[in-house]
C-alpha cells in the first residue's frame, strides 16, 4: 500500500491525473507540492495532512491539486494573502476548502475521496488530543463549520458533539461571513476578502488566549503524531505528520529568482583539481579507486552498448548515382532510349547511424555528499568512460564553495557595514574535472579528485547550473544532454541567513525552467536520497546507501536511456 501511496504522490501518475483533471499540460508534482514551471501553485491545507498515509488520501491530495490548479488563481489568492502565520494557516485552508466544493457533478468518486479525508482529518484531530486545546478547538471548528457550509454536509454525531458549544459561540460572530463564503463560493474575486477577514479574526482570537502552562502542555500533547506548532519566535504553523510546500515561507511566489544577484565575485574561483589537490595525492586516491573497480567487477561493455544504441542517430543521407540497382533516377531515364546497353540507371542512398552527442555530468560538492564521495567517484568514472568509448563526448563539473560560511566575500559585507539582501555571499568554486576536449585516459588523475572530501563544502547550484549549460550550448554536437547529480538544495549559510528565505532555491527552480524552456539541451537529475521533481521533471532518485553495485549501475543506464517525453524537454 505504502509503495502506491508513494507512486501516486509522484508526477508521473499523480502528476498526470492532475494535467487531465485540470486542462494544463505544464503542471508538475512533488510530493505535496504543485507546481506550475518554478511557482508553488498550493500549500498543503491542514486538512490533507494525515499521520498515516492510505490510498483513499493521496487520491483526495491529488483531487486537491487539480481543482487548485482548476479553479483558483494564485495571483488573486497572493492578493489577500493575510499577514500573520497563523491567518495564513487558516487563509489557505479555508481556499481549499472552496475549490473542493466545486467538484464537477460528473466526478462523484473525487467527492467521496475529499469528503472521506476531511471526515479523516477531523477525527484525527481529535484522537491526537489537538481539540483539547483552545487553538486546536477554535482551528478544527472553525474548518468545520466552513466545509458543511460550503458543502451542505452534515458531520458525525461524534464531532459534533465534539464542537458543539464552540461552533454555538462563534455562530454569531462568523453567521455572516459565513453566509457571504457560501455565496460566493463559485467567485474567487468575492470569496478571498472575506476568507481573509475570518483568518484575521481566529489569528487575533488565538493571539488574545492566555499561556497555556507548561504542566497543561505536556498533558495535552499529541497522542498519534499529528501536531500543530503556533508561532514562536517566528516559526511558521506546521501540521506535523506531512510534508509542507516549498514556499518562500509567506506562501506567495518568490520573485526571489528574478532578481538573484552576487555580492562580489571577486573572490570566485574556476579550477582542476591540480590547482588544488597535490599530485602525489591525486595518484594514491587514483590508485585506491582502480582498486575498488576493479574488486568490484562491472561489466563495462554492456553499459558502452547500451550508452551507443540510446545516442546512435542516422547520419545525412548519401545518395550515390549511376548505380545498376537500386532506386530508378529518373534524371537518367532517357538512356534507356539513347543508350540502351547502358544500365547504370539507378541510384542508391547510404545512411550510416553515427553518435553525435555531447554529455555533461554536473556534480554537486557539497559537504553532505562527503559520505557518498567514494561510490560517487566510481559511478561517475564508470559513466564518463563507456560514454565516450561509446562516442559521446563527455564534460564533468563540479561546483561547492572555497571555504565555509562565506569567507572572504562575507567579510567584504561586513566591512561595508552589512547592507541587506545583499544576495550570495560565499566564495565560488566551480571544478573542471574533465573538459569536452580532453579524454578520460587524460583526466584519470583528475577524476579521481572527486574522492576528495576536503573540497566539500557548500553548495550554489543555481550558478552552477547556469555554467554547465553554457559551457554545454557552445558544442557543436546535434544533441546536447545535462544530467545534475545532487543530494538535495542549495544550502549555503551566509547568504541564507543574509537574503530573503528561498533565495537560492528559487533561482535553481527559474535557472532549470528557462533551459528547459530554451530547449537544445536535455536537462535531468539524479536525486541521491531526495526527490528533485521541483528543479528536474526529469530525474531519479537513488539511494547508494548499501554501495554502488552492478544492479544499480544498469538501474541508472536504463533510466538514462529512455526516450525523452516531448514535455519534458
Amino acid at each position: 500500500m505504502t509503495s502506491c501511496v508513494d507512486e501516486l504522490l509522484h508526477d508521473e501518475i499523480g502528476g498526470a491525473v492532475i494535467r487531465s483533471l485540470a486542462g494544463n499540460a505544464e503542471l508538475r508534482l512533488a510530493p505535496f507540492t504543485l507546481y506550475l514551471g518554478q511557482l508553488p501553485l498550493a500549500e498543503a491545507a491542514a486538512h490533507h495532512q494525515t499521520v498515516n498515509p492510505s490510498l483513499v488520501s493521496a487520491r483526495a491530495q491529488v483531487d486537491g491539486f487539480a481543482l487548485r490548479a482548476r479553479f483558483s488563481e494564485p495571483s488573486l489568492h497572493a492578493q489577500f494573502w493575510p499577514d500573520t502565520e497563523t491567518a495564513q494557516l487558516v487563509y489557505e485552508c479555508l481556499e481549499q476548502l472552496r475549490v473542493e466544493s466545486l467538484v464537477p457533478e460528473q466526478w462523484p468518486g473525487m467527492r467521496a475521496n475529499l469528503n472521506s479525508q476531511f471526515e479523516d482529518w477531523m477525527q484525527q484531530v481529535i484522537d491526537s488530543g489537538l481539540a483539547e486545546s483552545d487553538a486546536g478547538m477554535l482551528i478544527l471548528t472553525v474548518a468545520t463549520m466552513v466545509w458543511t457550509r460550503l458543502n451542505s454536509q452534515p458531520i458525525a454525531d461524534k464531532i459534533g458533539d465534539w464542537i458543539e458549544s464552540t461552533r454555538a459561540n462563534l455562530g454569531p460572530v462568523l453567521g455572516d461571513w459565513l453566509y457571504q463564503l457560501r455565496k460566493a463560493q463559485a467567485n474567487q474575486q468575492a470569496y478571498a476578502p472575506v476568507n481573509q477577514a475570518i483568518a484575521v479574526w481566529v489569528a487575533k482570537a488565538l493571539a488574545e488566549l492566555p499561556e497555556v502552562p507548561k504542566d497543561k502542555k505536556k498533558r495535552l500533547a499529541s497522542r498519534n503524531g499529528l501536531a500543530f506548532r503556533l508561532p514562536q519566535s517566528g516559526t511558521p504553523i506546521a501540521f506535523l505528520g506531512g510534508s509542507s510546500a516549498i514556499t518562500n515561507g509567506t506562501g506567495r511566489h518568490d520573485k526571489n529568482a528574478d532578481r538573484y544577484k552576487v555580492f562580489t565575485h571577486a573572490y570566485d574561483e574556476e579550477v582542476r583539481p591540480l590547482d588544488i589537490v597535490r599530485t602525489d595525492e591525486l595518484q594514491r586516491l587514483r590508485s585506491d579507486m582502480d582498486a575498488s573497480i576493479r574488486g568490484q567487477q562491472f561489466h563495462l561493455p554492456r553499459l558502452i552498448r547500451q550508452l551507443r544504441q540510446w545516442q546512435l542517430i542516422a547520419a545525412k543521407p548519401v545518395w550515390e548515382t549511376a548505380q545498376e540497382s537500386g532506386i530508378l533516377d529518373t534524371r537518367l531515364a532517357h538512356r534507356l532510349v539513347t543508350e540502351f546497353n547502358d544500365h547504370r540507371l539507378f541510384q542508391s542512398v547510404h545512411e550510416t547511424p553515427t553518435v553525435d552527442t555531447s554529455f555533461t555530468l554536473l556534480i554537486d560538492c557539497s559537504g553532505s555528499m562527503k559520505g557518498l564521495a567514494s561510490d560517487l567517484s566510481i559511478f561517475i568514472d564508470l559513466l564518463c568512460r563507456a560514454a565516450e568509448r561509446a562516442g559521446l563526448l563527455t564534460e564533468v563539473l563540479g561546483y561547492t564553495t572555497v571555504r565555509w560560511n562565506g569567507g572572504r566575500s562575507q567579510k567584504l559585507w561586513q566591512q561595508e557595514g552589512s547592507p541587506a539582501k545583499p544576495g550570495r555571499l560565499a566564495d565560488r568554486r566551480h571544478i573542471v574535472f574533465k573538459s569536452f576536449d580532453r579524454s578520460w585516459r587524460d583526466a584519470r588523475m583528475s577524476l579521481a579528485g572527486l574522492r576528495k572530501v576536503d573540497l566539500f563544502k557548500e553548495g550554489i547550484d543555481g550558478e552552477a547550473l547556469e555554467w554547465a549549460a553554457s559551457r554545454l550550448a557552445v558544442q557543436t554536437s546535434r544533441r546536447k544532454e545535462l544530467l545534475v547529480i545532487s543530494d538535495g538544495c542549495p544550502m549555503e549559510s551566509s547568504s541564507q541567513n543574509a537574503n530573503d528565505p528561498g533565495f537560492m532555491e528559487s533561482h535553481l527552480a527559474s535557472v532549470a525552467a528557462q533551459i528547459r524552456r530554451a530547449g537544445g539541451i536535455r536537462l535531468r537529475g539524479i536525486g541521491v536520497g531526495v526527490d528533485l521533481t521541483r528543479f528536474y521533471p526529469e530525474h531519479l532518485k537513488l539511494d547508494l546507501a548499501q554501495g554502488l553495485s552492478e544492479t544499480t549501475l544498469q538501474y541508472v543506464s536504463q533510466w538514462l536511456t529512455k526516450p525523452s517525453s516531448r514535455r519534458s524537454r
